[in-house]
């Protein structure tokens, strides 16, 4: 009986590679539409017509999240917009949990299923990326602010275009390799040299050693991530 339902899971895959319904692309590509443009009531009208209603819940519960923390100018808004993607999340959480109690091993096939409507992504896929994501952020942040900390407190001040363009902006690039003026800083103030941004002191020239050693930690540790994001992402 299982491996019939493996089959039958397999067989649903091979099918939605050969073909896509044209009008559910046109409704998915409706649905992607109203998720950007923050049309609640749209959206939750539009996943009623998609075959891949979890996985185009979640799809939407990403993405009013992110919204919500990035572009939300007020409190109210900022609310209204993590109200809106909870919704989303309980609403494909009642659907796994009716196929569940319908078929468990059907329901555990939803969630590791390729879904060619959006890519060939799968649910468990949105939410390993979705959790990468949000660590690798949180690490060049953690660095960019200790970093500056221990070595160039003082030299500018934390207000929100100074941490934009010290503390998030130069740690960004690190992630593709870009980190030759960080080394070229940290040696000059090592060294003793006067080309260097800060003056070197003692303490200062300690606080650039321990630099070093964390600036390793931090770069092995984001490639790390940027492999199990790349994982994530293609397995």
């Amino acid at each position: 009986m299982r491996n019939n339902q493996v089959e039958t899971i397999s067989a649903n895959e091979q099918r939605d590679r050969i073909s896509v319904d044209p009008v559910e692309r046109t409704i998915r590509d409706l649905f992607l539409w109203s998720v950007i443009m923050l049309r609640k009531e749209m959206c939750l009208v539009l996943i009623g017509h998609l075959s891949a209603r979890i996985c185009a819940s979640l799809i939407a519960s990403k993405i009013f999240k992110k919204c919500a923390q990035k572009y939300a100018n007020t409190i109210n808004i900022k609310t209204r917009l993590l109200g809106d993607a909870n919704l989303f999340e309980k609403y494909a959480m009642k659907k796994l949990e009716s196929c569940y109690d319908y078929d468990p091993v059907m329901a555990c096939g939803l969630i590791i299923r390729e879904i060619h409507l959006f890519g060939n992504v799968t649910c468990l896929q949105l939410q390993a990326m979705a959790f990468f994501v949000c660590v690798l952020f949180i690490t060049i942040v953690a660095y960019g602010v200790t970093s500056r900390a221990m070595v160039y407190y003082g030299t500018f001040d934390f207000d929100g275009r100074q941490i934009l363009m010290n503390v998030i902006y130069p740690q960004y690039f690190f992630i593709y390799g870009y980190f030759g003026n960080e080394l070229t800083n940290l040696d000059a103030i090592v060294a003793n040299n006067t080309t260097a941004n800060v003056p070197a002191t003692n303490g200062t020239v300690a606080s650039a050693i321990a630099t070093y050693v964390l600036f390793a930690f931090h770069i092995l540790f984001v490639n790390i991530l940027l492999i199990n994001l790349l994982i994530a992402m293609f397995k």
